[in-house]
């Protein structure tokens, strides 16, 4: 492949993107073209792309390299990767058959039909530039693809076209950029043309919420196109829906051979008895393989094998609960992270399936392939999001529950003894409810016992500079997760002309994201869901000590728009305790928010900063 004439030498890009690039602010990578070629032709597109990409330093090496997929509905054509030096000079040129094949992820839990071709590019001398052409042909409009323009390194220039029958409608919509097609149409085709100039970076913050970013893209959708057999034609989310159902509609199980379970009275609890039977009993393998990669198994296969991915543990979730006279529903979703469904451009960029019903008039959510969820619940990716639920009638978008701090509670009650030499040891019993306890059921099985041991300590951060962890025991099957610990204290308790002091917030510290620097910054917060910590701290000491009066962190508290604090604290002989709980009601703080969340944190450390001060008859 010959270099297309866009390369930009070292001196060109410091023009281009000023100054700021021969100081560390110099960008560590270079789109300097992206290009796709788009032709439609019925139910099927061929798609041409040309990228070139400099690498300026060693901390773009991550961008160095080259991948693209094929399936069985996508096929990989006229692939050629080329290694310029920063001369310009062609290094190596490489075709598909050069290039390292892997099928499927590797997991053994994954089928799937997928193929990834790759290079892995890297040399000890920048910059240096990847050029890269392929040709994919689709064979269903379904995979329409999105063409994103903006990157988290600049694009100094994008340009998109499509070429495309008279005959085919489709629908197209712009984000994150201001930039409108030229179009000319022609007898038989139209021609669309998209081009955007020195596209900067996205911003690159901590903890935004990743559906929030809204990079520089254009997303395409056919309203005509064939999967296999199944043909869809519609522009709305109902049609949408209505596409699905004919897909899985003979998926479901045969009436009257869903097996019974044993449950109490009512539909709810025959809800859940069907529930923990799929969840139980079937095991979730992701399956990639043809349609199946968007049509569910049969149920009654799923049954039998005792395994399927969500849309097979869905279907005959639904099945089962359709036979004992519940109304169910699938529900077709994007993950948090997988992007943000909008709800005014219906389109079939959903990534998971769950399960939805109508139980006394109120909607029951269940997601049988999160083995560590109890029955209703949802995990902090499928929850407060907009979600299609496919029913008799069509798709109808609908938001999935919220959770509430009390919902996701972090519980710690901790015992400290100073003893007559000032050593300090502890106890602490940490439970943790909802989100937390979910992703602790997920993750704890499968570590050995050093990532237990480092997992746990991290659990229970503050400055751990101060004490060691000598043991702990974990309960992790049922909710909620228990963490239980014994501990000592590095160093005696401090002790200045006759008092000691001890902080009982020593287990706990502002967070990262309650760190995060506030000024200029565009993007909300991440707190990913509402959640609740409460410590209830107790400290004795050794009588002998001559302990004549305590003073405690003064009791104190606050209530604002996105959360709340108190701290109520009391002595008694030989023993003060601190009961302080902190709640974010909120998944997010917004920019608006700001001034808000600034005096919340501050508060906070305030309060986590005070002191327990035990005055001694040697203080006389």
């Amino acid at each position: 492949m010959k270099p297309l004439p866009l390369i930009l030498s070292v001196f060109a890009i410091v023009l281009l993107y000023g100054e700021a690039a021969l100081a560390n602010e110099q960008p560590k990578a270079v789109y300097n073209y992206k290009t796709w070629q788009c032709e439609v032709d019925g139910n099927k597109l061929k798609l041409r792309v040309k990228n070139s990409l400099t690498v300026l330093n060693a901390r773009g090496d991550n961008y160095g390299g080259f991948l693209v997929t094929e399936n069985g509905f996508a096929r990989l054509k006229d692939v050629s990767v080329a290694l310029l030096d920063a001369d310009g000079n062609q290094v190596f040129e490489h075709g598909k058959g050069d290039l390292t094949k892997a099928c499927g992820y590797g997991g053994v839990e994954l089928y799937a039909e997928i193929c990834r071709y790759f290079e892995e590019i890297k040399t000890p001398r920048y910059p240096y530039t990847i050029e890269y052409e392929y040709l994919i042909e689709y064979q269903s409009l379904f995979f329409w693809s999105t063409a994103r323009f903006q990157e988290d390194i600049p694009v100094s220039h994008a340009d998109y076209t499509l070429i495309i029958s008279n005959d085919v409608p489709f629908r197209y919509k712009t984000y994150g950029m201001d930039v409108e097609p030229t179009v000319t149409e022609g007898s038989d085709k139209t021609t669309y043309r998209w081009v955007a100039d020195s596209v900067p970076a996205f911003d690159d913050y901590d903890y935004v919420p990743p559906d929030l970013i809204n990079y520089g893209r254009i997303e395409f959708v056919a309203d005509r196109f064939k999967l296999d057999d199944f043909g869809h034609v519609g522009d709305s989310w109902r049609e949408i829906g209505n596409w699905y159902s004919r897909l899985a509609a003979e998926q479901y199980l045969e009436p009257g051979k869903a097996p019974s379970v044993e449950s109490g009275t009512g539909p709810l609890a025959r809800a859940k008895g069907y529930y923990e039977q799929v969840t139980s009993s079937t095991r979730y393998v992701a399956i990639g393989i043809g349609i199946s990669g968007w049509r569910p198994a049969k149920a009654d296969a799923t049954q039998k094998l005792g395994y399927g991915d969500c849309k097979g543990m869905s279907t005959l979730l639904v099945s089962d609960l359709r036979d004992a006279g519940i109304t169910a529903y699938p529900v077709l979703i994007a993950t948090r992270g997988a992007g943000l469904t909008d709800t005014t451009f219906p389109d079939f960029l959903f990534n998971h399936m769950i399960t939805m019903s109508v139980i006394d008039g109120d909607t029951v959510w269940m997601d049988p392939t999160c083995d560590a969820c109890g029955f209703t619940d949802l995990y902090y990716s499928t929850e407060n999001r907009p979600a299609l639920v496919v029913t008799d009638d069509g798709g109808v978008i609908r938001m999935t529950p919220k959770s509430t701090p009390e919902d996701n509670l972090a519980e710690r009650e901790t015992q400290v003894v100073i003893h007559k030499d000032l050593s300090t040891e502890f106890t602490t019993r940490l439970s943790a409810y909802g989100n937390y306890g979910v992703f602790l059921r997920g993750r704890l099985p499968s570590m050995d016992n050093d990532e237990l041991r480092r997992f746990v300590h991290a659990q229970f951060s503050g400055n751990d500079k101060q004490y060691h962890i000598r043991s702990y025991e974990i309960e992790s099957s049922g909710e909620p997760v228990v963490i239980s610990i014994y501990g000592k204290m590095i160093r005696p308790a401090d002790k200045i002309a006759g008092t000691i002091y001890f902080n009982p917030f020593f287990l706990d510290e502002i967070s990262d994201r309650e760190r995060v620097r506030l000024e200029d910054r565009p993007y909300p917060i991440d707190f990913l869901y509402p959640h609740l910590e409460h410590d209830l701290v107790t400290v004795r000491w050794d009588s002998t000590l001559a302990v004549d009066s305590v003073i405690v962190p003064l009791s104190d508290s606050l209530e604002t728009e996105i959360g709340w604090l108190k701290c109520i604290t009391s002595t008694e002989k030989d023993q003060a305790t601190v009961d302080y709980s902190q709640a974010y009601t909120v998944y997010m703080i917004d920019v608006g928010q700001f001034d808000v969340f600034d005096t919340f944190r501050q508060k906070t450390k305030g309060v986590i900063d005070g002191h327990l001060k035990l005055i001694t008859h040697s203080s006389r």
